[in-house]
């Protein structure tokens, strides 16, 4: 058998040798997989994070026209100071609708880092507060079937010790010591 080029190609093929491009293929193919997923993960993040800013504007929104109109009334009424607390408490609550609505979360994102690395004890405190209030409502809103608080007489560990003298059959095996 005369060796040439050819018989080079075929003998590599078949004994695996030079099989170092399938490997790179392949090394290829996983990374452009994980890419697209983390690109398919990425994007789906962002949508949600971009309706959720939205609902987050529309409910401010409300919540403002609400304040507003509740100021309104109170002036009609000439209930005097409390008009002004509630008419500034409608402009910052409109002022934070419109700036969610007039934002993209990776605006609102790199703001939040910013304001973190500015003023960082700040931004834990806050946090920590937006934390236990969001904590206390969910807390606040269950229902007493799936996760509130448990009456005694249904508890699920019982009442009496496991050393009681009255049991009949010890844990161990043995007899217990009075």
């Amino acid at each position: 058998m005369e060796w040439n080029e050819t018989t080079t190609d075929t003998y590599s093929e078949t004994s695996g040798i030079g099989s170092s491009g399938t490997i790179d293929d392949a090394k290829e193919k996983a990374r452009q997989a994980a890419t697209d997923a983390q690109r398919k993960v990425s994007d789906e993040l962002r949508s949600r994070a971009d309706s959720a800013r939205s609902r987050a504007a529309d409910a401010l929104g409300s919540v403002a026209q609400a304040l507003t109109t509740s100021a309104q009334q109170m002036r009609n009424e000439n209930q005097g100071v409390p008009v002004e607390y509630v008419e500034r408490a409608g402009d910052q609550i409109r002022r934070a609708s419109d700036y969610l609505r007039n934002r993209n979360t990776d605006d609102i994102v790199r703001s939040a880092e910013d304001f973190a690395r500015r003023q960082p004890a700040v931004f834990l405190g806050g946090a920590f507060v937006i934390g236990f209030l969001a904590a206390r409502l969910v807390k606040s809103s269950q229902s007493p079937t799936y996760g509130g608080s448990v009456p005694h007489d249904r508890s699920l560990v019982p009442r009496s010790s496991m050393w009681n003298s009255d049991r009949e059959t010890p844990v161990s095996g043995f007899k217990e010591p009075l």
